[in-house]
């Protein structure tokens, strides 16, 4: 299985024209879903979207990582020519801390800001689009890597029953890289330093304490074991801390595990069998867990479709 096929324009989906700009959580949950880019203004953010909708019982959310160089004030999707290979619908979500910086902001890991709870407003609109596509929160799982694994695994624990699919993710923003710390810090919490930060701001900074908080969240932690700093500062942390075997496994409960692998730092993409492995994996665990629900019947997708999200 080739993760990202090099027939898929990294910017194919934003090239598409948006189909419709909603004010608030009430217009967009009134309105019809269609495929495509759309946006939503929520607690005062620009939340950018994609959707393709597709047959299965599940659905995928990707969750981006640091914003490309090159990206400027575009909208930065991830992983959104996965969909012709997922059991289920994709939303991809950009963050929306990116949108209203300047450009100076490269990572947000979707935290908001100070006076903005976007976590929050972020798991209300993924329950709105699963609720209007039939599916339970116990079918959403959620997929990122680095600060998008981040926001992957607070996704689902504020989902509370959701599952997150995290490649090498971070796990404690205050233990990130300190230039990427401070911009953060400047930008979304006025310049304050960490230690000066309430201490429910600094629980929004931790999978740790938020997989904590929610006993029936699930998750996968994909981790390159050749990253060794990274692996310290961040898989084993959280590992250590809910019980996860580090070499690999799961926990008691079998909601928690793991899948190690290593290879060169700076290879940046995941191998293709592990990928194969996770979304089986995860599709597997929930097919018995979910509750049933309505699920409306989509067309069936032509194959020039289906090859342009691969």
């Amino acid at each position: 299985m080739t993760v990202e096929p090099p027939d898929a324009p990294a910017d194919a989906a934003i090239r598409q024209a948006v189909w419709a700009h909603f004010p608030g959580a009430r217009a967009l949950l009134a309105a019809p879903l269609q495929d495509g880019r759309f946006s939503a203004r929520l607690d005062d953010g620009h939340f950018e979207c994609f959707l393709q909708r597709q047959p299965g019982p599940y659905l995928f959310v990707m969750l981006s990582g640091p914003r490309p160089a090159d990206a400027g004030m575009q909208p930065h999707f991830e992983r959104w020519n996965w969909a012709a290979r997922l059991p289920g619908s994709l939303l991809c979500i950009a963050d929306p801390l990116l949108a209203r910086d300047d450009g100076r902001l490269r990572v947000g890991w979707y935290v908001g800001t100070a006076a903005r709870h976007w976590q929050l407003r972020l798991a209300g609109l993924v329950r709105g689009i699963a609720d209007k596509l039939g599916i339970a929160t116990q079918q959403v799982i959620c997929c990122g890597s680095t600060s998008g694994g981040f926001a992957a695994l607070m996704l689902a624990a504020h989902l509370k029953d959701a599952t997150a699919l995290a490649i090498n993710p971070h796990t404690q923003i205050l233990k990130c890289a300190r230039p990427l710390v401070d911009e953060l810090l400047e930008v979304a919490f006025g310049g304050r330093s960490a230690s000066a930060l309430e201490p429910e701001e600094r629980v929004r900074l931790s999978a740790i304490t938020a997989f904590r908080r929610a006993p029936a969240a699930r998750c996968l932690l994909v981790q390159n074991l050749g990253d060794a700093p990274a692996a310290d500062a961040h898989f084993r942390p959280f590992c250590e801390a809910l019980g996860i075997p580090v070499g690999g496994g799961a926990d008691a409960s079998g909601l928690r595990s793991n899948l190690v692998y290593e290879q060169p730092v700076g290879n940046r993409r995941e191998p293709g069998h592990l990928v194969a492995g996770m979304i089986a994996s995860r599709s597997a665990s929930r097919s018995s867990a979910g509750r049933r629900r309505r699920r409306p019947k989509w067309p069936d997708r032509s194959a020039s479709v289906r090859r342009s999200c691969t």
